[in-house]
């Protein structure tokens, strides 16, 4: 995994976590990791057209690749869809019970995306 993968998934996986464990005051940690993953995506963007470019075709018939482009779709819908939603109770720094959904949803597609890009280099 490089290091703007790590940036991206840790970040984003601290808060998943934290959603996840129903910690009562998500504002702290979501103040302290989005700006890191948000730096991590614009990072894995970025990389990641300059390695398209290179050779596109056989990357885009790459099985491993397609599955790591439906993740990471599934992953920016989910983070736009749950900041639709739970953006003003996560400003409040009231408990999201019901993000716990999206958070774990938000912690597998990521994690996959990692994964997938790994295993794009065997397929």
């Amino acid at each position: 995994m490089c290091w703007a993968g790590r940036l991206l998934v840790g970040a984003i996986a601290t808060f998943d976590i934290q959603l996840l464990r129903a910690a009562p005051h998500p504002l702290a940690t979501y103040r302290a990791a989005m700006p890191i993953a948000a730096i991590g995506l614009a990072l894995q963007v970025v990389s990641g057209i300059v390695m398209l470019s290179a050779d596109a075709v056989p990357m885009l018939r790459n099985s491993a690749f397609q599955f790591k482009m439906a993740m990471f779709a599934l992953g920016l819908v989910n983070v736009v869809v749950f900041y639709w939603r739970f953006g003003g109770a996560l400003k409040a720094d009231a408990p999201l019970e019901r993000g716990v959904v999206f958070a774990a949803v938000s912690l597998a597609s990521w994690t996959l995306v990692l994964l997938a890009g790994r295993a794009t280099a065997y397929i």
